[in-house]
């Protein structure tokens, strides 16, 4: 299993075209609009969600019992060779608290971050990987993206 860690200035778009292939994908990234409605996470099979779970909110830190819970459950689903895709993690104590729970929790092989990521030298189950990724859109852009899949 690999996690990656999400960061708010990085995008793991073009890495999980190329590398994801026929794996499932574990998205607790909540603000993702690629693949439907935001504010959810879900259990990516085949390149249709197989299962989902509400968290109400594109912010993880706001309902962080049903995102992990729903980790959990989506974890205990998935393929043991699945990519889980973290939520955004920012400088917050609530979000490395969850971060690092949520390593524990699926027991990864390997955690790839950000290459230039503050959060590389966390107290990681594993040792943390980094790898170049593209900038993500800036916050209007990605907020008109979520908005557009509500219309």
């Amino acid at each position: 299993m690999q996690l990656l860690v999400t960061d708010p200035v990085w995008t793991w778009r073009e890495w999980l075209k190329q590398n994801l292939g026929k794996r499932d994908l574990v998205c607790l990234d909540t603000g993702d609009a690629d693949h439907g409605p935001p504010g959810r996470a879900f259990l990516l099979r085949g390149g249709k969600v197989r299962a989902w779970r509400l968290v109400g909110s594109v912010y993880s830190n706001r309902n962080p019992v049903d995102l992990l819970a729903g980790a959990a459950t989506m974890l205990a689903s998935a393929a043991k060779d699945a990519v889980v895709l973290s939520f955004a993690l920012r400088e917050s104590p609530v979000l490395r608290q969850m971060a690092l729970a949520l390593a524990e929790m699926c027991q990864p092989d390997e955690i790839l971050l950000p290459k230039g990521s503050q959060f590389v030298n966390e107290p990681w189950p594993v040792m943390a990987t980094t790898h170049e990724l593209p900038k993500s859109l800036p916050e209007s852009a990605q907020t008109a993206q979520r908005r557009a899949q509500w219309l």
